[in-house]
């Protein structure tokens, strides 16, 4: 009996032993400067997508991309972001001054418990409207402990069959809000500004007619904040240091791949034919919400 509990022991060393040097070879392919993709400076002529904040996390203006009938996503009506709660007392100040009607909080409740948005400071009707991002907790939990190089492959198992599919309705939900002007300026986000606010972004600049490789370099600017995310997954994993794991292992989860996206789309048009087929579908708008989201959003270059 001691052996078997002594090969069980070492089989257990080998596979966390062997789990790490996956993460260590995770870590060498994947620098974080090479996921920044390229940005055509006609794209934000002359503008600062980050409105010049300092203390923001991940926050940018989605206007200024090109569509693919030679019009441009107009500025000034949506904005993506991550948590609010870090703002310095001048960056509140300058969000307010955006005139925001809604802030669509993405995050868990728990999150939310965590690190609470004050919607008193900017002016805007606060929205929870918690994403779903996993069926299987367990599996991910594994691959953390075991097989961390699996970890790419999970984020593309959850972008395209848990956000886009379990979500879907929720999705509907903000676009709808956004064909209606009333409604605008919008910001959502959730606690990275990366995964469940960059699914969001996505699937609203292919509404509009962004081309895929625009979007992808969209999403890629996240991973100028990926100092941030390493102290978001850090204070994560405080609260389970007991397993062992390092921020190395979980580096894929902080990386905001631009050709996952790409692939994210892809995926959806394969599956439904077209956005806007998902659109009317699965996410329950009307083909005349749609039109109406992008009268709102799309404009003429002059």
């Amino acid at each position: 009996m001691g052996w078997v509990l002594l090969g069980v022991v070492l089989l257990i060393f080998g596979v966390v032993i062997y789990g790490r040097w996956q993460a260590r070879q995770v870590v060498t392919r994947m620098a974080p400067e090479s996921y920044l993709r390229p940005h055509d400076p006609s794209w934000s002529n002359g503008r600062d997508r980050t409105l010049g904040l300092k203390t923001t996390v991940n926050l940018r203006d989605i206007g200024g991309y090109p569509t693919s009938d030679g019009r441009r996503v107009r500025w000034g009506r949506v904005y993506r972001s991550g948590t609010l709660n870090e703002l310095s007392p001048e960056d509140v100040t300058a969000l307010a001054g955006l005139g925001l009607t809604a802030i669509c909080d993405l995050r868990t409740p728990e999150e939310v418990a965590d690190s609470p948005d004050d919607m008193a400071r900017f002016g805007a009707t606060y929205q929870h409207l918690p994403v779903q991002v996993s069926r299987d907790s367990m599996g991910q939990l594994r691959a953390m402990l075991f097989q961390p190089a699996r970890l790419s492959d999970m984020m593309r198992s959850s972008y395209n069959d848990v956000m886009l599919e379990s979500n879907a309705g929720l999705i509907g939900g903000i676009l709808r809000q956004m064909s209606d002007p009333a409604n605008l300026p919008m910001l959502f986000h959730c606690t990275a500004g990366k995964d469940r606010t960059g699914v969001l972004a996505a699937v609203l600049l292919a509404t509009l007619g962004v081309p895929d490789e625009v979007i992808a370099a969209d999403y890629a600017l996240s991973n100028l904040f990926y100092h941030k995310f390493r102290i978001y997954v850090g204070v994560v994993l405080k609260k389970v240091r007991w397993l062992g794991l390092s921020l190395d292992a979980l580096h894929p989860l902080m990386i905001a791949d631009g050709g996952m996206m790409s692939e994210m789309l892809v995926k959806l048009r394969e599956k439904y034919g077209s956005i806007d087929a998902y659109l009317t579908g699965r996410a329950g708008l009307t083909a005349a919400e749609v039109a109406a989201l992008r009268v709102n959003l799309i404009e003429d270059v002059k």
